[in-house]
């Protein structure tokens, strides 16, 4: 019985690693863009989803694990659905607006975390018109599947 709360034990505290290294990576990476003389907040897509990580969820047969950062740009609404597996994640910069199917949207901040069960359904967006929003989340997903699945 403790072997899963010793494995979810060790998984939160390597996705807090894995959020601190890639929120450094993604600043320096911003810095160096800005540098470069590039703008950091045009997006060629809505929501851009870009994948960090994609390994096997050790002692889990048949799991990822599933690190990505999306972008959403100034008014983006992504389309209703659901990823397979559950979704934890954190708001690094911008307004996200999470509406999980069946309850109302909810606005969050830099800093705040939210989740989604395995294959809830839910749509985000981004309600500024001027800035982006940026996350990074974890997914733990059924091996092989997409990220996003689109539901009618």
């Amino acid at each position: 019985m403790n072997r899963p709360v010793q494995s979810y034990g060790k998984l939160g505290v390597a996705l807090f690693a894995a959020t601190t290294i890639s929120s450094l990576s993604i600043k320096a990476a911003d810095a160096q863009s800005n540098q470069l003389g590039s703008s950091s907040t045009t997006l060629e897509e809505p929501i851009k989803r870009t994948v960090l990580f994609r390994g096997n969820l050790e002692g889990v047969e048949g799991k990822e694990i599933v690190i990505f950062i999306a972008e959403l740009a100034p008014g983006a609404v992504g389309s209703k659905h659901y990823h397979p597996g559950p979704e934890f994640f954190y708001v690094l910069e911008g307004t996200l607006a999470h509406e999980p199917e069946g309850n109302a949207a909810h606005t969050m901040k830099p800093g705040n975390l939210g989740s989604n069960p395995n294959k809830g359904v839910h749509i985000i967006r981004n309600p500024s018109t001027t800035e982006r929003a940026k996350a990074i989340d974890f997914l733990v997903a059924e091996k092989g599947q997409p990220l996003v699945i689109s539901v009618k």
